[in-house]
Formats: C-alpha cells, sequence, structure tokens
C-alpha cells in the first residue's frame, strides 16, 4: 500500500493532516501541525511528544466539553518514517487566534527564512506587524528577536559549526592552489578549548602575479567587520601595471593589536620575499605599521596619507593646511628641517615641526 509523503513546498494554509500521511521526523510533522493550527484558528495542544511518538488534542484536556480532535502519530515499523496511525478530525471549537506556546520562535525562524535573506536589517517592529497581518498572530517582540536569531543560525550556520571547519577550509585552499600559504591561528585554554585568533591567505597566483608584474607599490590597511561574526580584515593591496588595485594577501583576526599586525607583517613579508627588498614603497595611515615594516622588510621607503598627517598636525596647530601640504610635496627627511626656512606667513613653523617629529621623520617622504 502506497501512503502520501509531506510536501514541505506546498502552502502553509493548505497542510492537513491525513491518516498515512509520513514524514521525515517529528519536527517536521510538529511544524505542519502548527501550520494547521494557524490557518484555522485551532486551539491544538501536544499532549506528548517524545522520540517514539506524538499526540496531539485540541483544546486543554480539563476542559468539559472539550473538542474531539485527536491525531496520534508514530513510526513505521519496517522504515524510518514517521507517520499519522489514526486521527479524529472532527472539530467542536470556535476559532481562536491566541495560541500561546504552540506558535515559537522555531516555526516563526522557518517562514522567515527568505525574508531575512531578502532584507537581513528587518526590524523587530516591522516583524512584529508583518506577522500580525500574515498569521493573524500577536507575538511579542521579544518572540520576534529570538526567532529572528535562529532564522539566521539556519542561514549562516551556527558560529561554533564554521570556525570548527575552519582547518579543513584552510587545506582545501592548500590542496587546490599549491604554493600558496594559509595559516591558522587559535588560543588554547587550559581546558584544552581552542579560540580563534586569526586566519592568513595568500594565493600563490597573486605573490607570483606581484613580484613579475607589478608595481612596487604595497598598501596596507585594515576594516572592521560588522554583522554576526565580528572581527578585523586586514589587506595589503598593490598597483599592477595599468595603475588598478591588486590584491596580494589578506588575514581574518579576531582583534587589532600588535601581536596580529606583527604576525601578518611577517607573513607578508616572507611571501613576497622582501628581507632584502630595494625600491619599495608601503602605504598606510599608521605609524606603527611602518615601523614594523621597517623592522622587517629591509630598506623600503614609506609614504604617509596627508589625511592622516594633517589630522594629527592640525590637532596642535591653527590652519596648517598649506604648510602641511607643501611638506609632503617637496620635502623629504634628508632635508627635513628646511620646513623652516619656508615663507608662510600666519603659521608657527616651530611646532609644526615638532608635530611631525612626534609622528616621526623617517617614515614621511615625498609624495
Amino acid at each position: 500500500m502506497t501512503y502520501r509523503v509531506h510536501d514541505p513546498d506546498i502552502h502553509w494554509k493548505q497542510m492537513k493532516p491525513v491518516v498515512g500521511e509520513c514524514d521525515e521526523s517529528p519536527c517536521q510533522l510538529r511544524f505542519a501541525l502548527t501550520n494547521y493550527a494557524v490557518a484555522n484558528g485551532y486551539q491544538l495542544w501536544v499532549m506528548k511528544s517524545d522520540r517514539h511518538r506524538v499526540i496531539a488534542r485540541c483544546g486543554k484536556i480539563y476542559k468539559k466539553d472539550r473538542c474531539p480532535f485527536r491525531v496520534y502519530v508514530a513510526w513505521k515499523y519496517n522504515e524510518r518514517t514517521f507517520q499519522i496511525k489514526s486521527i479524529c478530525n472532527i472539530h467542536l471549537c470556535a476559532r481562536n487566534f491566541n495560541f500561546g506556546t504552540l506558535v515559537s520562535c522555531n516555526w516563526l525562524a522557518k517562514h522567515y527564512l527568505k525574508d531575512i535573506i531578502m532584507k537581513p536589517k528587518m526590524t523587530l517592529t516591522e516583524m512584529k506587524e508583518d506577522v500580525l497581518r500574515m498569521f493573524s498572530v500577536n507575538v511579542s517582540k521579544g518572540q520576534c528577536h529570538r526567532a529572528r536569531t535562529k532564522a539566521r543560525e539556519m542561514i549562516e550556520g551556527k558560529l561554533e559549526e564554521h570556525y570548527a571547519k575552519v582547518w579543513d577550509y584552510a587545506a582545501e585552499i592548500l590542496r587546490s592552489n599549491p604554493g600558496s600559504t594559509c595559516k591558522v591561528g587559535v588560543d588554547s585554554n587550559a581546558s584544552g578549548m581552542n579560540y580563534f585568533k586569526r586566519f592568513y591567505v595568500c594565493l600563490k597566483a597573486f605573490k607570483d602575479g606581484w613580484n613579475r608584474g607589478c608595481r612596487r607599490v604595497l598598501g596596507l590597511d585594515g576594516c572592521f567587520l560588522k554583522g554576526q561574526i565580528k572581527g578585523e580584515l586586514l589587506t595589503a593591496v598593490g598597483r599592477d601595471a595599468d595603475n588598478h588595485v591588486y590584491p596580494i594577501a589578506w588575514a581574518m583576526i579576531d582583534v587589532d593589536n600588535k601581536d596580529n599586525w606583527t604576525c601578518f607583517i611577517e607573513l607578508l613579508v616572507a611571501d613576497l620575499d622582501l628581507d632584502c627588498s630595494r625600491g619599495l614603497v608601503v602605504i598606510s595611515d599608521q605609524h606603527k605599521r611602518m615601523k614594523m615594516m621597517a623592522r622587517r622588510g629591509g630598506k623600503i621607503k614609506y609614504v604617509g596619507r596627508i589625511r592622516a598627517t594633517h589630522g594629527s598636525i592640525s590637532q596642535n596647530v591653527a590652519g596648517a593646511d598649506e604648510v602641511v601640504l607643501t611638506c609632503h610635496e617637496k620635502l623629504d627627511h634628508e632635508d627635513f628641517e628646511n620646513i623652516k626656512d619656508l615663507q608662510a606667513s600666519g603659521y608657527d613653523h616651530g611646532e609644526i615641526v615638532e608635530a611631525f617629529n612626534k609622528r616621526g621623520i623617517r617614515c614621511w617622504l615625498r609624495v
């Protein structure tokens, strides 16, 4: 005998329990029963729910004139399928859309998977109003918050599952890109638990392309990551022959600190063979990154951003725009002291020189 198999793709309002219908698991059955109850306004109550059986009735058992609806579901004896064994599909109750715990955050999350994908920044107020409009169910903002979190976990997977596969991801990168560099860093505590610290990637094709056909320019920068997974993304980019941005290496780190930047720069210097580099220009908006490169990259010239220089100097010196721009255009560290000889009335050049000295003369060269 052939029994009907539950179709999860049909519209939720058309789901109706039928004797002999087969489901994959008790979870799928409870989801279908909840859809049936919400669509018709029935107060279903799950009396028994374990790994062997599910018994659901309409209304509470202590009511005198309770509804006769009852459904009994259990596993089939000859295959791993959850099947509706018996059902009394008669309702004598009035429609009531106050479902209580029947409408759970898991049920809401399954209905809002596509909505969260299409609109990830949906607010709790918007979600609450949408639930009331679509299902005629009044839920709290707390339920919406838990449902949204569950939906994001279903879409992105749990963070533990993602981070547990980071070594497999690194191994696959090395397998499919021979000669590449991929390093995983973790922090281990006394209990033996590993916590993510950093993840560095430099593909062989990128570093070979930079060494053979790109200009001797290297840009270092980082940006904070927003969303469910926090951290920072460190990048190293260059300039190709067409003066376009050329990616070289990147790293995902847990926090922006000296240890992570030191590790990133050391790996980058080793990949690009910069130990005895000459004529290399490094662009960065942080003085500390330049000092790290100076200690590890040999004889390298550095260019600081005018905006960063001006931002630090103008805090102490009013109206230093023209002088700072002139310094960047005309001076290098060999004739740095000639700033004093600039003829720009109204500026205290001694304060400007002092401000440049605090930033480090050796790190600011001709632009």
